[in-house]
């Protein structure tokens, strides 16, 4: 496994969006890793998705960029959201998320991320295809409350493939993209609890 990771680092970003809401009671955790600053724009992140019910599921993540040693001189963001997965048909879930994020280091304006439109096209047990297309706003403090930018501000897309390794174990990879940004390769270990 830490080869398979080791390996995959080296196009790492992240990859965590799924039309699939963890079941009630439910938690899994997705890590991605980029060690040896093999990749500018790779982060360091262990991302959270704990099933609340009714199909909905809190999510949110801690992530760093650049190289995992370096923890004086890096960018710090966090999120936190909501996913609701609003259908489930025998080889397709859709679901929406919204959240807030926030860069902390160096400090930042926040980001609203959704609404969108998540999917998984469920192949097999073991296999299945997940991704999402949503939409990004800023969100600016004025004196006197809080202004967010139009909501078609930007987006950010994803496509994965994701592979059940033993009951608890999967691993991820597959591509994301923003609206000011190219391609680029990415990959998850995510573990279910």
């Amino acid at each position: 496994m830490a080869l398979i990771i080791l390996f995959s680092s080296t196009t790492a970003y992240g990859l965590f969006d799924t039309g699939t809401a963890m079941g009630k009671g439910k938690f899994e955790i997705d890590v991605a890793v980029n060690p040896f600053e093999s990749v500018d724009y790779g982060q360091n992140f262990a991302f959270l998705h704990y099933g609340i019910g009714n199909g909905f599921e809190v999510h949110g993540y801690v992530s760093k960029w650049g190289t995992i040693y370096d923890w004086n001189n890096s960018t710090y963001e966090t999120y936190m959201g909501i996913l609701k997965q609003w259908a489930n048909f025998r080889y397709v879930d859709l679901a929406t998320a919204i959240g807030i994020r926030k860069v902390l280091n160096p400090a930042n304006d926040t980001s609203l991320i959704g609404p969108g439109i998540l999917y998984t096209l469920k192949i097999n047990p073991v296999f299945r295809i997940s991704g999402h297309l949503q939409l990004i706003s800023s969100i600016f403090q004025r004196p006197g409350g809080f202004e967010t930018a139009p909501l078609n501000l930007g987006y950010t897309s994803e496509i994965g493939l994701y592979f059940m390794l033993t009951k608890h174990l999967e691993f991820a990879f597959g591509c994301f993209t923003n609206s000011a940004g190219i391609p680029r390769p990415i990959y998850t270990v995510n573990y279910y609890f």
